[in-house]
């Protein structure tokens, strides 16, 4: 048993022979020696089932499996954020309005159009520039998740390996 703790010290620095790792193996192989030293056995079974798993070179020629779960939940996370910042947006609008209105005490009546055409045309442009200013958004966020998603695939690759 000194021997093999002398061994393992050996081994564990690096600094064993081949025939020296092959008496450590050959011990931990046989049942009644797994039990001992801190259950290296089960260590030491493991590279050996290890050793034997042999590169079938697929690894870069298959795509990753996505769940579709996956999908649905970052399709419905961009769905929410979008939601989340008009939301948002609409909010500090009319906090801001209010403030300025109450703090200048004019009211909504002041500003009103009579001219329809006029009204319409002013309501056309600012909704021109909240859409443009959506899209924009949309595809910022769009970027955004995209990189997430290289991101986690790179990442399921790496801890598969």
């Amino acid at each position: 048993m000194n021997d093999l703790n002398k061994l393992l010290e050996k081994y564990w620095n690096g600094e064993t022979s081949l025939e020296e790792e092959k008496i450590i193996k050959k011990h931990f192989k046989e049942e009644s020696a797994g039990k001992d030293i801190d259950n290296l056995g089960a260590l030491f079974a493991f590279f050996e089932k290890e050793k034997n798993i042999k590169y079938n070179g697929d690894l870069l020629k298959s795509k990753p499996v996505v769940k579709e779960s996956k999908v649905i939940k970052m399709a419905f996370i961009r769905k929410i954020a979008v939601a989340a910042s008009i939301l948002l947006v609409l909010s500090v609008g009319t906090y801001v309005g209010n403030s300025y209105l109450t703090k200048n005490n004019t009211s909504y009546a002041k500003n009103e159009i009579k001219d329809p055409e006029k009204a319409r045309k002013i309501a056309e442009d600012a909704l021109a520039i909240l859409a443009s200013n959506y899209v924009k958004g949309e595809e910022s966020m769009t970027k955004s998740i995209e990189s997430f998603e290289k991101i986690n695939i790179i990442n399921s690759l790496i801890k598969s390996n």
